[in-house]
């Protein structure tokens, strides 16, 4: 069906797609050829076709990296789009992901609108789970304040959403790559902006998790890292991250909750913060850690996310935006 699909909903933006950056980054197997500065610049016109002036290539090769593709708040469950917009949404962000032999595709939460039944809510994020499972070798979900339906007719339970997304595993998790450990947090809903047993349970797993495993790069993914839509203040779940984060990096001991966590034997280096929820691109720190914000996936026209390269020779990350906006380049 998606093959079948294809050439209907195939854009300009994705035939350049395929020429420019499946020649520059696919061909390269596992190696990655670095962006010129210019990257910081718009990768992409309004029509999504590559604008080649705009970043040119580096013949240095790089073999100490990683690659992802990162989207977030697509909301393409809600009013305003259909089957066919959905449908070409998935096709879309599937060829970007098909373009270069990315490590995996993750998606920063928020596929509804949170305005349901309890059932069709169920059925909004099982659809989403049929879609990705159908279309991505290797995909990770991150739970959105507006997943739970919490401005619906009933809110999802924690072992609700369990069971549709995480086969009755917990929405927070870790997973691996060659180079990098990731941490994957279930920020919640944006109403609560304090401290509850489950955000407590995440940071007790995040701390006694960094002792156990001492991975050398590791990078952070959540929903919310700010409740505001217009500054970059830290909610008081990314605050309590941050600490802990600023601990693990400083080889520190910290208390949390009256526990003591010592990090003095570990090594390794939290590199970052992904986050999205404010459906805008950003840029701020927290004890001197990068947090990287990113627009909505959807503005019900144009599909728009991060190809991420993580260069941990440059300790740099590059981010090559699909669709609207800039492309970014941070010290990491």
């Amino acid at each position: 069906m998606v093959n079948s699909m294809k050439k209907g909903f195939v854009t300009k933006g994705l035939k350049s797609l395929g020429i420019l950056v499946g020649l520059l980054l696919a061909i390269f197997t596992f190696d990655l050829y670095t962006v010129s500065s210019e990257a910081s610049n718009n990768l992409y016109n309004n029509d999504n076709q590559v604008s080649a002036n705009q970043h040119s290539l580096l013949t240095k090769r790089k073999t100490n990296y990683d690659s992802f593709v990162f989207f977030t708040d697509p909301h393409i469950y809600c009013y305003g789009h259909d089957d066919a917009s959905r449908e070409k949404f998935y096709i879309e962000l599937e060829d970007v992901y098909q373009s270069s032999k990315f490590n995996f595709i993750i998606s920063g939460g928020d596929w509804i609108d949170s305005k349901d039944t309890e059932d069709e809510a169920i059925y909004k994020l099982t659809q989403v789970k049929k879609e990705m499972n159908a279309r991505f070798d290797n995909y990770h979900l991150l739970v959105g304040n507006h997943d739970t339906n919490y401005q619906g007719e009933k809110q999802l339970t924690n072992e609700q959403i369990s069971a549709l997304w995480y086969d009755g595993g917990n929405a927070y998790y870790t997973f691996t790559t060659e180079k990098t450990r990731y941490y994957a947090f279930d920020t919640g809903i944006d109403w609560k902006n304090y401290m509850v047993d489950y955000r407590w349970e995440q940071m007790h797993w995040f701390a006694q998790s960094l002792i156990d495993n001492n991975d050398e790069n590791i990078m952070l993914f959540m929903h919310i890292f700010t409740q505001n839509k217009d500054d970059n203040k830290p909610s008081a779940f990314a605050e309590t991250m941050g600490l802990i984060a600023q601990a693990f990096n400083n080889k520190w001991d910290i208390y949390v909750e009256g526990k003591n966590y010592d990090f003095s034997q570990t090594k390794g280096k939290i590199r970052c913060f992904f986050a999205g929820h404010s459906h805008r691109d950003f840029f701020t720190k927290i004890y001197g850690i990068p947090v990287i914000g990113t627009t909505k996936a959807s503005d019900y026209v144009n599909v728009s996310c991060d190809l991420c390269f993580i260069d941990y020779d440059e300790n740099k990350v590059r981010l090559m935006r699909y669709g609207v906006g800039k492309s970014r380049v941070f010290e990491i």
